[in-house]
């Protein structure tokens, strides 16, 4: 991405790309989910176990493929959609705060540049 913007921005000296290397590893430490990896397991145990029961599990594990077997999938199924939008409408304002602040940042050293460069 630095080498990119090197290769746009050619009127300016870029050769010291430490401000914008801070301003990716800004940008990168803002975007990391807000979730851990125990949270979404959670999160995927209680929409998956309101679809199905312990028992239904029991059954599940002896023998896949009976009725309960399939209950399983279609839990699953149902689970799925909901679980995988519950994170991304969690850390869909984050990502859009933290892309707001990179490119702020790159903007300013952008024009941090220009204004040396017009000196």
């Amino acid at each position: 991405m630095i080498q990119q913007m090197k290769e746009q921005f050619t009127d300016l000296d870029l050769s010291d790309s430490a401000p914008i290397e801070k301003a990716t590893q800004h940008f990168i430490e803002m975007a990391k989910p807000t979730w851990t990896t125990e949270e979404a397991v959670k999160v995927f145990g209680e929409l998956y176990g309101s679809n199905i029961t312990e028992t239904d599990l029991d059954k599940i594990i002896s023998f896949y493929k009976s009725a309960p077997g399939q209950k399983d999938i279609q839990a699953t199924k149902n689970a799925m959609p909901l679980w995988t939008q519950f994170f991304i409408e969690k850390n869909s304002a984050v990502l859009e705060k933290a892309i707001q602040a990179y490119f702020s940042e790159i903007r300013a050293i952008v024009e941090n540049e220009k204004s040396k460069h017009n000196k």
